[in-house]
């Protein structure tokens, strides 16, 4: 027991040898049942290597599974060849499907690529359909007048006019001498009558073009006429003529606004 006492270290091999006991402190030469030592009569941890004799242990003494490789130090075990490759084992159970993840950041923009070469031309397309008319554009300004034509032939003779109006009497001439006496006219026509048939017409005119017409009562004609703007300016201002080049009215036309036009008739001839 004296050798079992002096234990100085603690090591894994306490733990394999103590069914050999009696081999520890005689040797094993000479040990008797009376004397056997058994694990439970041996402190843990209080027999070291150097309490076990050399080649006294064999593989029979030591149990399956007790001895690992940290038990040994480094270089003491021999690497073995390589066993034979086991059998491939069964494949497992399909896991389940895991959750989605979150959307990954968006990348950044990738540089710009070349220019594609230029297509074809494509076929021409159908005449589209005739747009709708314009609204009706204002009267142009009245153009520069041009050069002074050819004369003309000689025209025919105009119609007679109206009978002028009395003269002023003439400074009397010297009294002549007694003619014969003349043969008496036939009597003429009735004259129109005076300043009591003219009539003045007017009519207001159109915002849209800003123009303005009226037209003499049946049987007149128009001898004068015009029009009134406000603050507006007139741009044409003339008679109204019908098939026959008579003035049976008068028209006007402004800037802007909405112009009134005037006539003055006359009973025809």
């Amino acid at each position: 027991m004296r050798l079992i006492q002096k234990a100085r270290s603690a090591t894994p091999l306490t733990v394999l040898v103590a069914v050999l006991a009696t081999m520890l402190v005689s040797g094993g030469a000479y040990a008797t049942a009376a004397t056997l030592i058994t694990g439970k009569q041996v402190k843990d941890s209080s027999l070291s290597g150097r309490d076990v004799k050399n080649r006294s242990l064999t593989a029979s003494d030591i149990k399956n599974g007790t001895l690992t490789s940290k038990l040994f130090k480094k270089g003491v075990l021999l690497r073995g060849a390589a066993g034979t490759a086991g059998a491939p084992g069964a494949a497992g159970a399909i896991g389940a499907t895991g959750a989605i993840g979150a959307t990954g950041a968006s990348g950044a923009d990738g540089a710009q690529g070349e220019r594609g070469a230029r297509g074809s031309e494509g076929v021409q397309g159908e005449p589209g359909l005739p747009g709708a008319s314009g609204l009706k554009g204002d009267k142009g300004e009245p153009g520069t007048p041009g050069s002074k034509g050819d004369k003309g032939d000689k025209g025919e003779p105009g119609t007679p006019g109206d009978k002028g109006d009395k003269g002023e009497p003439g400074t009397p001439g010297d009294k002549g001498d007694k003619g014969e006496p003349g043969t008496p006219g036939s009597k003429g026509d009735q004259g129109p009558s005076g300043v009591a048939e003219v009539q003045v017409v007017t009519n207001p005119g159109n915002a849209a073009d800003h123009s303005a017409l009226v037209n003499c009562p049946a049987g007149y004609y128009a001898i004068g006429g015009g029009g009134e703007t406000g603050a507006n300016t007139l741009k044409d201002s003339s008679p109204a003529l019908n098939a026959n080049g008579k003035p049976v009215g008068w028209k006007v036309k402004a800037n802007n606004g909405t112009p009134t036009a005037f006539a003055v008739c006359a009973p025809g001839a």
